[in-house]
């Protein structure tokens, strides 16, 4: 092996070693004020219960009032607080940010936990106007409303040195086949919130924003998605569980890194880095992948 080969193999190493270092603290979390958004199901809803447990406050959002209230009561009974609420609200539309002020956080909001997302197997080839109109709506859920909903609460998290949690997705990394509106709606995501990262840093803000670059999830809706699109209910070794993925956004968050693949992929980072020396045979690698998928193999 050549010098600088062992080099990057103990770069590589020590890149691997620091990542399973954990250096959470528990005590960071009690008393914090937390909005989870997309909360009713998932992994927000495991945030949630998360974060209630470590001794936070916790205003958790969706569009079912019924699943709320029954996310917010098991956070009661979670933290043996009566303190949790939920507010009602599409994330579709714009207007809708307009709910949350300083009242609904009385005054104090120290984590946004950016959660909630939408997504439509989209023939956008087609041309046909549904099509546009549902990748119009795919932009705005999963865009548009988290850049509206961040910066309506920055003034509050300025006052706390707030922390800002994204879940964004692998597919905003590494687009693949047939996601076109989804992948790009997170590509979008993840972009704008680490640019904006920088703009705080140099404005002076104590304000960290974390990007959780999230890959298969055994949440129900995921896994109806991939029964749907491939057949089957997982990705073989490379799916997570909705608990472990949002402790691992919410240990990222706390601990004010600016980036966290959940769960955590070699494979994944390896094709990261490909799309960037060599795109075609990126391409290719990901076209077989999707294909052996989709036929079982």
């Amino acid at each position: 092996m050549s010098r600088a080969g062992a080099v990057l193999v103990v770069l590589l190493a020590s890149y691997v070693a620091y990542c399973l270092i954990d250096t959470f603290d528990p005590e960071t979390v009690r008393g914090k004020t937390v909005l989870v958004t997309g909360s009713s199901s998932g992994i927000g809803e495991q945030l949630a219960y998360h974060y209630a447990r470590l001794g936070a406050n916790v205003v958790v959002t969706g569009r079912r009032e019924n699943l709320l209230k029954k996310v917010v009561a098991r956070c009661n009974e979670l933290s043996g607080k009566q303190v949790h609420k939920y507010v009602v609200a599409d994330m579709n539309r714009m207007d809708e940010v307009e709910k949350f002020t300083e009242s609904t956080f009385n005054g104090k909001l120290d984590v946004l936990m950016l959660n909630h997302g939408y997504n439509e197997l989209l023939e956008l080839w087609t041309g046909h106007q549904d099509n546009l109109t549902m990748h119009e709506r795919v932009m705005n859920t999963n865009f548009m409303s988290h850049v509206f909903l961040a910066s309506r609460l920055m003034p509050l998290l300025e006052k706390s040195s707030g922390r800002i949690g994204v879940t964004s997705s692998i597919l905003g990394v590494i687009p693949m086949p047939f996601v076109a509106s989804y992948s790009s709606s997170k590509h979008a995501l993840s972009s704008f919130f680490s640019a904006l990262r920088m703009d705080l840093v140099l404005q002076g803000s104590s304000v960290s924003i974390t990007n959780g670059i999230v890959g298969s999830t055994a949440t129900e809706r995921h896994v109806s998605e991939l029964k749907k699109y491939i057949g089957r209910p997982d990705i073989p070794f490379a799916t997570g569980t909705p608990e472990d993925v949002a402790m691992a956004l919410l240990k990222a968050t706390m601990l004010r890194q600016s980036e966290v693949f959940a769960p955590w992929l070699p494979a994944l980072s390896f094709i990261r880095i490909l799309r960037v020396i060599a795109p075609d045979l990126a391409d290719y690698v990901i076209r077989y992948g999707e294909q052996s998928l989709r036929q079982g193999n």
